[in-house]
């Protein structure tokens, strides 16, 4: 549980599940960030447009670090009483939803790799027409399911198909 979680419970409100991201959601700014790193350890000292190989390193860099930031401090949290999603660092996204006000919560696998990885967007709809997709959720599918069954403890799976 982290610290947007933590300020926000009110008393007698206990954490039923968190959200665990994928490994994947990192990819891209951890390969650019080598990238980078690698392009600035092998810059020509004699080349002509050396200003602009450092430049460009040192806001890749920037840009990689903040994007790593931004999607550690994503978190999504099922509680007793609400539905806690939370995007972004700088500018955030939230959305705080008493399960009363949940509409719906699906899972988004778009690829065969997405299956592969056991990966995909949470999308939360709450009444009213708030919305908020939530990408790269590790196990997608079973944290759906504790949702589900949160909101309507009263469902029972279908053993009989007769």
């Amino acid at each position: 549980m982290t610290s947007y979680v933590r300020k926000t419970l009110s008393e007698g409100e206990e954490v039923i599940a968190c959200a665990k991201f994928h490994w994947i959601r990192f990819f891209w700014p951890i390969l650019l960030l080598m990238v980078s790193i690698w392009v600035l350890t092998h810059v020509n000292k004699y080349d002509e447009y050396l200003f602009w190989e450092f430049f460009g390193s040192f806001c890749l860099i920037a840009y990689s670090i903040y994007e790593i930031f931004e999607l550690l401090a994503d978190e999504v949290t099922l509680t007793n009483q609400r539905l806690i999603a939370k995007r972004g660092l700088l500018s955030r996204q939230t959305l705080d939803l008493r399960l009363s006000e949940v509409e719906s919560v699906s899972a988004d696998l778009p690829f065969m790799l997405s299956t592969l990885f056991d990966t995909g967007t949470l999308l939360i709809r709450g009444t009213g027409g708030s919305y908020l997709p939530v990408p790269k959720i590790w196990n997608v599918l079973k944290f759906r399911k504790t949702v589900q069954e949160t909101l309507n403890p009263t469902l029972t799976p279908l053993n009989n198909f007769s």
